[in-house]
Parts: C-alpha cells; sequence; structure tokens
C-alpha cells in the first residue's frame, strides 16, 4: 500500500498541471493493479478546506470528489464509515465536510459531543456551541 498526499488528490481533480495530472491518472488507473493507495482523515481534511477554500469549490462538486475518492477500487479510506456517513451529511445541510469528518470520527472514539464556537458546526448533534457568556 501506498500513502498519497493531498496535493496528489488536487492535481487529480482540479487537471491544472497537465503532465502532473496525466502522472496521477497513470498511477492510479494504471500502476496500483496489485496493491492500494491510503487516505488518512489529515489528507482527506486538508483536501477539502484547500478545495472550497483555494480553489472555490462548491459543496456539491466537493461531495462528488469526495464519494469518486469513496468508490475508488484501490482507494482504502481511514474511518471509511465515519467518511461516507459525514458526506451524507453535508448533503442535507451547507455543513463543511471537516466539520462533520470531525464529529463523526470523535462520536466514533466515544466522545459525547465536540465543543466548538462555530454555529453551523454545534447544529449538527455530534457538536454543542460553546457559549461565550
Amino acid at each position: 500500500m501506498i500513502g498519497l498526499d493531498t496535493n496528489i488528490l488536487v492535481r487529480a481533480f482540479v487537471q491544472d498541471d497537465s503532465a502532473q495530472f496525466e502522472r496521477v491518472r497513470r498511477l492510479l488507473d494504471e500502476e496500483l493493479q496489485d496493491e492500494f493507495a491510503y487516505l488518512n482523515a489529515i489528507v482527506i481534511v486538508e483536501f477539502a478546506w484547500t478545495m472550497r477554500r483555494a480553489y472555490r469549490w462548491e459543496h456539491e462538486w466537493l461531495h462528488q470528489a469526495l464519494s469518486e475518492l469513496a468508490d475508488h477500487p484501490r482507494i482504502v479510506i481511514e474511518d471509511r464509515e465515519s467518511y461516507r456517513e459525514a458526506i451524507a451529511l453535508c448533503r442535507n445541510r451547507k455543513t463543511d465536510f471537516p466539520d462533520a469528518y470531525l464529529g463523526l470520527r470523535n462520536a466514533a472514539r466515544g466522545c459525547r459531543t465536540t465543543v466548538t464556537f462555530d454555529k453551523n458546526a454545534a447544529a449538527m448533534p455530534t457538536f454543542t456551541e460553546l457559549g461565550t457568556t
């Protein structure tokens, strides 16, 4: 198994460098015949933030890309259950994927809640808003 860095995912979806895009495509579609590529939670969250903030992707575009990664037959995703649940949760709200993924991962590890000042995140059942008063 090989690990993938965030910039590999960005090149795969943005395609702003044709040589790098082609190299990533070959890796994922041709060279990984006998092994898998691993996406850890850090890379997944970095990818989501990069696509939303730096490339200004809409929620729907990001959810589609995240779903494509989940469906790739040669990609292993850390905590796949929370990953898929976070995608589904975000499709029904304007919640940011990283927040949903964080809250679900924490809950899966026994946290009764994740405390935040973020009002959007606090609307999810896995979060509690920490008041300032």
